[in-house]
């Protein structure tokens, strides 16, 4: 089997990222039985299962970067992934090989389609293969969508981190931040650790109790960390931190804007639980919170792509990632007297109104493109809402046409942020 035909047999299972809710299959079934004939790869290392509504990836290539910079063989699940499925399974910031990729769906097509799994749940499943077969020595695990019922939590983790909550895939999760919550604590285990930066007191309420059932302990950030912003802006975010092990001064983060800095203490309190003190540990978190780019493999979050003008890339997708990535560049571009260009696309089942609320109090221009996603909402039917909160705006063809549109108009002063799904952000080149 060659690499385009076990890719096209991925991408042709059920995709939640393509059909939505029809694509979703709750439960632990399908995926047991898969690990089962594999011969259990989610036993074969250390794990650490993250779970929240927003902020889950970086806080997982954090910790993922600060293992590498350990030097421990460090696998990485994340998801979506923006230009090649490989993304989703990386030890040490290296996407898995296409001919391994291929060479295993060869070997497990049959078990696919045996216990018919969705393309999650086969990459999910690939993704612990990859690991257990190339001797990495800890893994980090994100979860795709909630927690109690998504296919990572096959997984028995050392510990458990819970980054967020917000009220994102209602219609799945549901209608409250308690009952979105007590999805996300699903991933809670008999006696491992939480650590978490949920900061709502009915979302904190909830985790505090099914952790308690399950005599697991849970440590937020405001109990481990005092921390303090040195710099916020697209030259880089810098942080001090004082745990009661250790203290950090200046740290460098590589994943820009203030929004990062609580996903990165979360690294740094998982670090300092999972490795021994010492200089070592130290060093590796400063290089791994300074590099996770590079070390993790990570893209797309608040990613410089042109700096005069300015082009930012961010896979916020959601009312709270829309947020955190306005505030950010609103310090950038409007506060030295520039104009904010926003190419924004997003899903059918995201709160729009909202976004399209933050969109209008900070004066952006907006640019419609085309997302290629049966979820996705049309450029029309959105420049339409936009338009009801007054919104200057106007559709284009791609994002290609969008960005020269943009470099037409712009001055050396102006920015564009490019943002609202992970479909959207991939089509820059």
């Amino acid at each position: 089997m060659t690499y385009p035909e076990a890719a096209n047999y991925l991408l042709e299972r059920p995709r939640f990222a393509v059909e939505g809710s029809a694509a979703y299959a709750p439960g632990l079934q399908r995926i047991e039985g898969v690990l089962e004939a594999m011969g259990r790869p989610q036993a074969a290392c250390p794990l650490v299962h993250i779970a929240g509504t927003n902020g889950k990836g970086s806080t997982a290539s954090f910790l993922a970067a600060i293992f590498t910079a350990y030097g421990k063989r460090t696998g990485l699940h994340t998801s979506p992934h923006l230009h090649h499925l490989a993304e989703r399974l990386r030890i040490d910031g290296q996407p898995a090989p296409e001919t391994w990729i291929a060479s295993r769906i060869a070997k497990y097509n049959a078990v696919f389609s045996l216990y018919h799994v969705s393309f999650f749940e086969a990459m999910v499943a690939l993704s612990l293969l990859y690991f257990a077969e190339e001797g990495a020595e800890v893994a980090v695990v994100e979860v795709g969508l909630g927690g109690r019922l998504d296919a990572t939590n096959i997984v028995s983790p050392e510990l458990a981190i819970i980054t967020s909550i917000g009220l994102d895939h209602t219609q799945i999760l549901g209608n409250s931040i308690r009952d979105i919550a007590r999805e996300k604590a699903g991933i809670i285990k008999d006696g491992i650790p939480v650590f978490t930066g949920v900061t709502q007191p009915d979302a904190s309420a909830e985790i505090q109790q099914i952790a308690a059932q399950r005599a697991a302990p849970v440590y937020a950030i405001e109990d481990v960390v005092t921390w303090a912003p040195v710099q916020d802006s697209l030259d880089g975010t810098r942080i001090n931190a004082i745990t009661n092990e250790d203290q950090y001064s200046d740290l460098q983060l590589g994943l820009r804007g203030e929004h990062q800095a609580r996903n990165a203490l979360l690294a740094l309190m998982a670090t300092e639980y999972m490795l021994p003190a010492g200089s070592r540990r130290h060093a590796a978190i400063t290089r791994g919170l300074a590099e996770t780019a590079l070390l993790s493999g990570l893209r797309g979050r608040m990613e410089v792509v042109n700096k005069e003008p300015l082009v930012v890339l961010d896979v916020g997708h959601n009312a709270e990632g829309l947020a955190a990535a306005l505030k950010h560049m609103s310090n950038a571009v409007i506060e030295n007297e520039g104009q904010l260009f926003v190419m924004f696309g997003t899903m059918r089942d995201k709160d729009t109104v909202q976004m399209a609320k933050q969109l209008a109090a900070i004066g952006a221009f907006v640019f419609t493109p085309p997302i290629h996603s049966d979820r996705a909402l049309p450029p029309t039917e959105l420049a339409q809402i936009l338009r009801s909160h007054d919104i200057a705006c106007t559709c284009v063809e791609s994002v290609e046409k969008g960005l020269s549109r943009f470099y037409e108009v712009a001055t050396s002063k102006d920015g564009l942020l490019i943002v609202g799904s992970h479909f959207l952000v991939a089509q820059y080149n």
